[in-house]
């Protein structure tokens, strides 16, 4: 399994298309088969699954209990705005869709973020803006995640 780790820059094409940098290409899992599933994130931003990783994804939350109405609500809302399986071109491009330009509100600038296994694409303005939030103490978030005292920014 991949894990794609780094910030890159990108921009979108004429044609809403966007080139999976190299450096993210060598860290995906041949299992992907040069596919990539666009899904809507929870926030101004866009995730890039790879193939392989979105049917793990999926394969988990088939598991969900469909009759917890909050489970459904979950399962539907996951899944809306969901694409299918896109070809890597021989450019290494990916197509986004409009509805998905719109959601994640991508201009001509981007950047890809690695997140482990999948990867995120902003607005180069819109994550510049998600990066001064004054209101994120990050020492905090990751005492309140990791359940510990964090200090001097070292996990």
């Amino acid at each position: 399994m991949a894990h794609f780790l780094g910030e890159h820059n990108g921009k979108l094409d004429p044609k809403n298309r966007v080139v999976l940098p190299s450096a993210l290409l060598k860290q995906m899992s041949p299992d992907a088969m040069n596919q990539v599933v666009l899904k809507k994130g929870l926030g101004k931003f866009l995730v890039v699954y790879p193939l392989n990783v979105w049917l793990k994804t999926i394969d988990e939350i088939s598991k969900i209990n469909q009759f917890n109405p909050q489970a459904s609500e979950f399962r539907r809302r996951f899944l809306m705005g969901a694409s299918s399986p896109m070809d890597l071109d021989s450019a290494s491009r990916f197509l986004v869709p409009k509805n998905m330009l719109e959601h994640a509100g991508l201009k001509k600038d981007v950047v890809l973020l690695g997140d482990i296994d999948k990867i995120e694409l902003w607005d180069r303005e819109e994550y510049e803006r998600y990066l001064q939030n004054p209101d994120i103490d990050e020492a905090a978030l990751a005492a309140q995640v990791l359940g510990k005292e964090v200090s001097g920014g070292n996990l």
